[in-house]
């Protein structure tokens, strides 16, 4: 292998773990802040109600610290990818909707082989998507994820009506621009193609359509 070719290697390395990185850590912050700054709110008028918010976040950040050991695991013994993929996709549901977000989950089609890669795209890009609404849209929007399983590909899709409490949701500042920008890389590496953009007068739309076998 030339010296180009390493350090090309290198390069496409590092922007895997940080890409991996990124999508673990992001998230599981996120929806952590979200509910201790609701708990804030609500702990002299409800109690309970907060005590439920700081329990939610204490069980993301147990979820979202065994996940990142999982993945420096996986570093360390030169595994391909991580652990994480649609099977992971309920949980996450459980965790969206703790912050105040509605999400319906719809599948269509047989789950049948799938190229892990492919799955855990699919899965980062659900990932991503909800955690922009918990970023942006704030507690009461509604979201859908839709799966779509066709013989060649999984079309993937997650859409928000704009409608929560945009003034609940978490500063920007927590936001570093680069999920987005992230996921599209994602999508490509692995064949498929990506789109995002808003819908309507205040909901957002991203979509994937990701090949079975790359």
């Amino acid at each position: 292998m030339t010296p180009s070719c390493c350090a090309h290697a290198v390069d496409a390395e590092r922007l895997r773990i940080a890409r991996e990185l990124h999508d673990v850590v992001g998230h599981s912050i996120t929806v952590m802040i979200l509910q201790m700054a609701g708990a804030a709110r609500l702990v002299d008028s409800d109690p309970q109600r907060a005590r439920q918010a700081i329990d939610t976040a204490v069980s993301t950040g147990q979820e979202g610290l065994a996940e990142m050991r999982r993945l420096v695991h996986g570093l360390r013994a030169a595994a391909a990818r991580p652990g994480s993929g649609l099977a992971q996709l309920p949980a996450l549901a459980g965790r969206v909707r703790a912050s105040g977000v509605q999400v319906g989950v719809w599948m269509r089609g047989e789950h049948g082989r799938v190229d892990p890669g492919v799955d855990a795209a699919a899965y980062r890009i659900v990932q991503e998507a909800l955690t922009n609404i918990v970023r942006h849209a704030g507690p009461g929007t509604t979201a859908q994820v839709r799966l779509d399983w066709r013989p060649a590909d999984l079309a993937v899709e997650i859409l928000d009506d704009g409608a929560g409490q945009a003034e609940q949701a978490l500063p920007v500042a927590v936001d570093d621009g680069h999920g987005l920008l992230g996921l599209a890389e994602r999508v490509d590496l692995v064949g498929g193609r990506f789109e995002s953009g808003p819908i309507g007068a205040a909901g957002f739309r991203v979509a994937a359509v990701l090949p079975r076998i790359p």
